[in-house]
């Protein structure tokens, strides 16, 4: 049952266009604030930030904290269905 919630978390995860953005963004980019992604992506910084949180809920990015700045990235363990979803990007 756990295992059938997360994948549905991921699911929703990826099914958004403005994450599928971030997601693209992060892949060519590697590492980038939050900021920075809004503003490539065309987005407010709270809209952002929401979309941010999903990706990171579901294993999608990691990110880095530090004092005040918080930084980005693709995480490196991803699930085979995920990883799946990304190949075909």
């Amino acid at each position: 049952m756990k295992n059938r919630r997360y994948i549905e978390l991921q699911l929703r995860a990826l099914a958004g266009r403005k994450r599928m953005d971030i997601i693209l963004f992060l892949r060519k980019n590697g590492v980038a604030s939050s900021a920075k992604i809004a503003k490539e992506i065309r987005l407010s910084r709270p809209a952002t930030s929401q979309h941010l949180m999903h990706l990171y809920d579901a294993g999608i990015v990691h990110s880095l904290k530090r004092g005040s700045f918080v930084t980005y990235r693709l995480s490196l363990k991803q699930s085979k269905l995920v990883k799946g979803i990304l190949a075909d990007l």
